[in-house]
């Protein structure tokens, strides 16, 4: 299983962030390849282009925010794969 962080832009400017869990893929009965992933959406919205010293100081703490929670994921699907 892979575990990453994916960003994704909105209609109206805004980078919504998620995370995305992939647990490999298998071969359909018609011979296609479909891969197995589900996303969790972290309800966390960066701007584009900050313009302020505050904005993009604000942006900075949540991107780290959201690198922290990434890496608990990560332990949690260890964690899980140990026992």
């Amino acid at each position: 299983m892979k575990i990453s962080l994916s960003q994704r832009k909105l209609k109206d400017g805004r980078i919504s962030l998620s995370i995305e869990f992939y647990r490999g893929s298998e071969i359909t009965e018609d011979g296609k390849r479909k891969h197995l992933r589900s996303f969790e959406n972290l309800d966390t919205y960066l701007i584009v282009d900050p313009k302020t010293a505050k904005e993009k100081k604000k942006i900075k703490k949540l991107w780290n925010l959201q690198k922290m929670l990434l890496q608990f994921e990560k332990l949690n699907m260890l964690k899980e794969d140990l026992s």
